[in-house]
């Protein structure tokens, strides 16, 4: 069963442009990641192309790699679209 989180969804959209950080937030299994890939879904929805998305789970071993800040920024950097405006996502943050 999915549970829309229009309140939720609404507020990222709200600030989806500005430069801003936006964190959410919460206990534990509590949806936070789930929120994060709908709005991931919906931005690609409005056209956003996958290489605008930049999405890491640092509780994936994909990205075991990525140790500290600077690992986290070279991979950034080399996976940006330079061309058009980047969306990152970092979940799990607190792992780096």
């Amino acid at each position: 069963m999915i549970i829309k989180r229009d309140k939720y969804m609404k507020f990222l959209n709200e600030f989806k442009d500005n430069d801003a950080i936006k964190v959410i937030t919460g206990i534990r299994r509590s949806g936070k990641t789930f929120l994060m890939n709908m709005f991931i879904d919906q931005l690609k929805d409005e056209g956003i192309q996958d290489d605008q998305i930049i999405h890491i789970n640092f509780e994936d071993l994909a990205f075991n790699d990525l140790k500290n800040e600077m690992d986290l920024y070279k991979f950034v950097h080399e996976h940006e679209n330079k061309e058009k405006k980047n969306y990152l996502f970092f979940d799990e943050i607190q792992n780096v």
